[in-house]
């Protein structure tokens, strides 16, 4: 995987950035291409060059607004395949593949030092992050996507609340969303499993977000404890966690489920080691 990205400070409070990246397959008889350590040309006219099914490419854009100094805001938006004459004609063109993430950030938020909150929307269409044929130049690694956890095929909304006070913290996560999953003992690819060819898709036409075995997911998550030793950062905690999985057609290995866990803990970051530098 080659990726760039340019970032530009347009002022002391907007931040614009464009992205690109590019899968390419190792078995491929010319490897990897030269071309792509080259900062600042645009993969997909070497990946023409190469053949589209020598690479997966994708492009995005994203942004950060300073509102004040303690509140800001940020968003990103992944294209990975587009028709421009497909996308404004209303009829659910399978080849028009984006994400897009929307949110805020707010420090010390009400004049409360040391409380931050966030708010964050993700949206990801059918198909997007995946290819066709070789699922190899899909964009995971270790089957795990490598855009988003729930892969695509979904919406989400996060929110995190997190506390401290003195040596005392409190941490809150709420995750609400929806997901279209694949059928049991149904080749067809509704676009939510990355490792899923494109071929397999429902169609050219009508593809809609959520199709599939649409799911409700709820994740709640409370944690609180207190720091011992803040240059080891060893802290005593305790937490909750919810969990609720709905799907609206249900078999033997994919059933509604909810799950709930509660961890009494004492950690610590003995080695907290970085040698990104």
């Amino acid at each position: 995987v080659a990726v760039h990205h340019l970032s530009w400070n347009v002022s002391k409070r907007l931040n614009l950035g464009l992205f690109e990246a590019v899968i390419t397959d190792n078995r491929a008889r010319d490897g990897f291409d030269p071309s792509f350590y080259n900062p600042i040309i645009f993969y997909r006219a070497v990946e023409f060059t190469r053949g589209s099914e020598s690479g997966n490419a994708m492009i995005g854009l994203n942004g950060k607004y300073k509102v004040s100094d303690n509140f800001s805001l940020y968003t990103q938006f992944v294209l990975d395949e587009l028709t421009v004459g497909r996308f404004f004609d209303g009829d659910g063109y399978w080849g028009n593949k984006f994400a897009f993430q929307i949110g805020g950030k707010y420090y010390n938020a009400f004049k409360v030092q040391n409380l931050f909150l966030q708010g964050e929307f993700n949206v990801a269409r059918p198909y997007t992050f995946s290819h066709f044929e070789d699922a190899t130049l899909n964009y995971a690694h270790f089957n795990q996507p490598l855009g988003h956890l729930w892969g695509s095929n979904f919406w989400e909304a996060v929110g995190v609340a997190q506390y401290r006070k003195d040596r005392w913290f409190a941490n809150a996560k709420l995750v609400l969303g929806k997901k279209g999953f694949d059928f049991e003992n149904n080749p067809t690819s509704f676009g939510g499993d990355l490792y899923q060819p494109n071929d397999n898709r429902t169609g050219n036409t009508g593809v809609e977000l959520l199709q599939g075995n649409e799911t409700s997911i709820f994740i709640g998550d409370l944690q609180a404890g207190y720091i011992v030793n803040p240059s080891t950062n060893l802290r005593f905690f305790a937490g909750l966690t919810l969990r609720n999985f709905d799907p609206t057609t249900q078999s033997a290995n994919f059933n509604k489920d909810n799950t709930t866990w509660f961890t009494v803990g004492l950690k610590t970051d003995l080695f907290n080691w970085y040698f990104d530098f």
